[in-house]
């Protein structure tokens, strides 16, 4: 074989090694690269499913004296019951967590998905054992702790009331 074949050959075989060693090196930083997003999106998703819950700060508004806390929680159950359907009162997880029947202020526990529905059918109830009421939304929150300071900056304000 001529000699300029031999250097040709060699050139073309130093080539071909060079730019696959350089694919491969490509290679495993995006598969690197590629398995950091993958993870970060993979975990983003799962937080996503997880579910929130909210606290919403609400006032009772009564002519006569204000229900207690077991009469209010049945009857925030039977309007979410009408509102949304009892599979939808289901999802929402509404929990009634404090409510002070003198001051007519309360904290409502909801799933973060259903605080539209939640809000909509709890502010039409205008009864409760047969007794017209209102019940104000304030504030949502995402702490109880938050919760609980917004309805003693309430009582600050409106105890003259």
């Amino acid at each position: 074989m001529e000699p300029w074949i031999e250097i040709i050959i060699i050139i073309a075989t130093s080539t071909a090694l060079a730019i696959s060693i350089a694919s491969m090196y490509i290679a495993t930083r995006f598969h690197r690269l590629f398995r950091s997003f993958e993870a970060s999106f993979k975990s983003k998703t799962l937080r996503s499913k997880k579910r929130k819950k909210r606290y919403l700060v609400f006032r009772i508004y009564r002519l006569d004296s204000n229900p207690s806390f077991e009469e209010l929680d049945l009857c925030i159950r039977e309007a979410l019951k009408e509102g949304i359907g009892l599979l939808g009162m289901a999802e929402t997880g509404v929990k009634l967590i404090r409510y002070n029947s003198t001051s007519g202020f309360g904290v409502l526990r909801i799933v973060s998905s259903y605080i539209e529905r939640t809000i909509f059918s709890i502010s039409r109830m205008r009864l409760c054992n047969n007794k017209k009421l209102l019940l104000i939304p304030l504030v949502l929150t995402g702490t109880l702790e938050k919760a609980y300071k917004k309805i003693q900056d309430y009582e600050k304000k409106y105890s003259s009331f």
